[in-house]
């Protein structure tokens, strides 16, 4: 089972959103980790953490779709002003696909080369 708890922190760092902003988009952190353990269903080890972040970094995507597609390309908070593009959007999938595969088998932290 992965931690909501830890998943919406990971998701508050990667998008930068006050807590209570956070706190709206958990459903969408749960939804997140839901699809992460449908797709590694044995989750256990050093492989929570991952999965735990390949969610955050699942529900920052998402949340970046869903802004963007509601036609906001900048946020305000007090002074300072952010702008969602398209390299942002990028990076974001990227960063999903990259953890996902961290915890699919296909990187591991322990991979080494030996010699022949």
């Amino acid at each position: 089972m992965l931690n909501l708890n830890r998943i919406t922190e990971g998701f508050r760092r990667l998008s930068g959103l006050s807590e209570d902003e956070v706190n709206e988009c958990r459903e969408l952190c749960k939804g997140a980790a839901e699809h992460i353990l449908r797709l590694v269903p044995c989750v256990s080890g050093s492989n929570g953490g991952k999965a735990e972040f390949a969610a955050a970094a699942l529900a920052h995507y998402r949340y970046l779709l869903k802004v963007m597609s509601d036609g906001t390309e900048q946020v305000s908070i007090g002074e300072v002003s952010v702008r969602y593009g398209s390299d942002r959007l990028q990076y974001a999938e990227k960063l999903y696909r990259d953890a996902l595969s961290d915890i699919d088998g296909r990187v591991d932290d322990e991979f080494v080369f030996e010699g022949v």
